[in-house]
């Protein structure tokens, strides 16, 4: 089964996770030791995070499911992109009149949470509708690992690379650590080079059609009356690299295959 559409979900998945560095161990020290933050605050900013999280959800819901995964992708990168702007400003001591805490909370608190869940949502929406029946589960805790090593792992490490170059270090945390937010900003929309990985609304449902006509005549001793009919409404294209072959080139089971299907071989009685 050759599902061009699954594969290039999760290529871009990939990319999305492994071109975009993450500097959040920076960061936590910068607004620890730096500005003052205590440990208090920050706990709260992540009971901040899942409230808005539960919003970006329910938003989702409301007015985002039935758009082009596309555009969510797009959206999704923007959001990240602002985020990093306003993380830049935060490091800058550029606070907009607000208090540094206020600040945080109104801005990449919101925006790296909004990130995730225009990224995640959309991304296992996609997945569900192309992952094949009976491996969906195989398949879902390959991508939560595959998603896990993204942004755990090869991020952070990038991350941890890039400041090879730039050099922030306890020392010089207050003046530098800007540059790595300046340097994510830019690096954040790179994945929209990319975006045409991720196939179309009228791609997926051309594949959801093929996996409900794979259910409908999976057995052999199904009413096939309008299995031309029913085929014909396929794509031609999407439905060859499934595995669907047209009915017309089929052979027909003959009476004795369907009574050994039905009654067994009597001989082995």
């Amino acid at each position: 089964m050759k599902l061009k559409e699954l594969y290039s979900a999760v290529i871009f998945n990939t990319i999305l996770g492994a071109i975009v560095p993450s500097f959040g161990g920076y960061i936590y020290y910068y607004q620890i030791d730096v500005v003052g933050f205590t440990f208090t605050q920050y706990s709260l900013l992540s009971l901040i995070g899942y409230a808005t999280l539960i919003s970006g959800s329910i938003f989702f819901n409301l007015f985002m499911k039935n758009k082009e995964f596309t555009m969510m992708m797009i959206v999704a990168c923007f959001i990240n992109c602002l985020g990093s702007i306003t993380t830049v400003l935060f490091t800058r001591g550029i606070y907009l009149g607000m208090s540094p805490y206020v600040f945080v909370i109104l801005t990449s608190t919101v925006t790296d949470t909004l990130y995730q869940c225009f990224v995640q949502l959309p991304l296992m929406v996609l997945f569900a509708k192309l992952i094949p029946e009976k491996i969906e589960a195989s398949l879902f805790a390959f991508l939560t690992g595959l998603s896990n090593l993204n942004n755990l792992f090869i991020a952070s490490n990038l991350g941890n690379l890039i400041n090879l170059w730039v050099g922030a270090n306890e020392d010089n945390l207050a003046t530098t650590v800007w540059k790595l937010y300046a340097i994510q900003a830019g690096m954040s929309l790179l994945p929209l080079f990319f975006i045409w990985l991720i196939p179309k609304r009228q791609q997926v449902e051309k594949v959801q059609r093929c996996f409900e006509y794979i259910d409908l005549y999976s057995d052999r001793l199904a009413n096939k009356a309008n299995k031309q009919d029913d085929y014909e409404k396929l794509s031609p294209r999407t439905a060859g690299r499934i595995g669907i072959k047209n009915p017309a080139d089929e052979e027909p089971v003959s009476a004795a295959t369907t009574s050994d299907l039905t009654l067994g071989n009597t001989a082995d009685v």
